[in-house]
């Protein structure tokens, strides 16, 4: 029975061509949507590395105008008193300042070395309140403290990726790097800070977004004229019980501290939902577009076969008056389609095979790729089963005598 399902195949080469060129590009594009849609639910379902619920964020859009170094101490010393303010509400479990937020979209790169390893990683500088706020999962060492005044260099907190890039299998804790705000390929007048924990693979820019490396830097408060230029935002988390109304009443509280500022307020969530619907947005529209390719290529193989059939009819009818059976009529039909797809199944892996030679797809795993393809093998081989029923029953209703007296 193969092998005469592989002969029929083979005389119909011609017709074939197109049917299984089709099936080929269907193929490798249902590869490249699952790899994709693959990697980031795995992406997705790694942890943040940091706390976001119940966790407000103050926004001061008018200090993007630089004025002067006197101007900046002052913002900065009232920005510390709408600290030390909100600490002292009730509804307030923590607070904190920083420039770079989580979930902005917008990352700051600092250049990192270490005994001669240079590499990139996306930076936040915060105070030592923010790590009671964004309660980030420390693996090793401490968190930023008020003792880290006394070091002669600046403390800096690195997340587990970046560890393994600069560090490998050494223990971070400790060490002295090098850092320069920006891109370089050497570092020998970097800023030198000194490691004082390891997080967890923090990853600031949401769900979505792969694991990077990530360096926190600690800004001291002990003296305000050092810090140089205002903070950004203000991070406010509130105790779980706290409604919209008091939410309200604590940035009225705030404001009142710097009535001439302009405030924008929202909350951590808001902004992780936001980002999140902005990366997802192309792949649903991948997947809109995947969905709509394989319904056509279930039409295409349905019209193909049942204008197969149409063809065939002296050919099955003969097969039904020497005895063959429904269920061998079906066999065969459902058989030259899957026969079919494998063929092109075989052309499309040569071509989804060169993506790791071309090292195309360093930031996706060896397991999103494989289950990619094994799926969507599965996909076209129960698509072309599916296609051949329908078919494949009505050459079950061709008589005998009729397939006689076809011409």
């Amino acid at each position: 029975m193969i092998k005469h399902i592989f002969k029929i195949v083979w005389s119909r080469k011609r017709s074939n061509l197109l049917l299984t060129l089709e099936i080929g590009l269907t193929f490798c594009f249902l590869v490249f949507m699952l790899i994709t849609g693959l990697h980031t639910w795995f992406t997705y379902r790694q942890p943040l590395g940091f706390s976001w619920e119940n966790v407000i964020e103050i926004y001061f859009p008018d200090l993007s105008l630089w004025i002067d170094a006197e101007w900046a101490q002052n913002t900065v010393e009232t920005q510390i008193r709408m600290l030390t303010a909100a600490k002292g509400l009730e509804e307030v479990e923590a607070a904190g300042l920083l420039w770079e937020m989580p979930f902005h979209g917008i990352s700051s790169f600092n250049s990192v070395s270490y005994k001669g390893r240079v590499t990139r990683s996306k930076s936040l500088s915060v105070t030592d309140d923010i790590m009671a706020v964004l309660k980030p999962d420390l693996l090793r060492g401490r968190l930023f403290a008020s003792q880290h005044d006394a070091l002669d260099r600046g403390a800096v907190l690195i997340n587990r990726h970046l560890q393994h890039d600069l560090f490998g299998d050494e223990d971070p804790v400790g060490q002295t790097i090098k850092v320069v705000w920006g891109a370089a390929d050497e570092l020998p007048h970097g800023i030198e800070r000194i490691i004082v924990g390891v997080l967890s693979d923090f990853k600031r820019d949401g769900e979505l977004a792969k694991t990077s490396n990530v360096i926190l830097h600690r800004i001291s408060l002990a003296d305000p004229a050092s810090i140089g230029s205002p903070f950004r935002r203000l991070l406010l988390r509130l105790r779980p019980e706290t409604t919209v109304v008091q939410e309200e009443r604590i940035v009225a509280k705030l404001g009142a501290i710097a009535r001439s500022w302009m405030f924008e307020v929202t909350t951590l969530d808001d902004r992780r939902l936001t980002l999140l619907k902005k990366k997802a947005a192309p792949l649903i529209a991948g997947a809109i577009i995947g969905f709509n390719l394989m319904l056509m290529v279930g039409l295409g193989l349905t019209g193909v076969l049942w204008l197969n059939v149409t063809r065939r009819t002296r050919e099955i009818g003969l097969r039904r008056a020497n005895g063959a059976t429904v269920g061998r009529i079906i066999q065969q039909i459902a058989g030259e389609l899957v026969v079919v797809t494998t063929i092109g199944l075989l052309g499309g892996l040569a071509l989804v095979a060169q993506v790791p030679l071309l090292q195309a797809s360093d930031s996706v795993s060896g397991t999103s790729y494989f289950l990619g393809i094994i799926i969507s093998a599965a996909i076209m081989y129960a698509l072309a089963i599916l296609c051949s029923l329908y078919p494949g029953f009505m050459a079950t209703r061709i008589q005998p005598a009729r397939a006689l007296h076809h011409e």
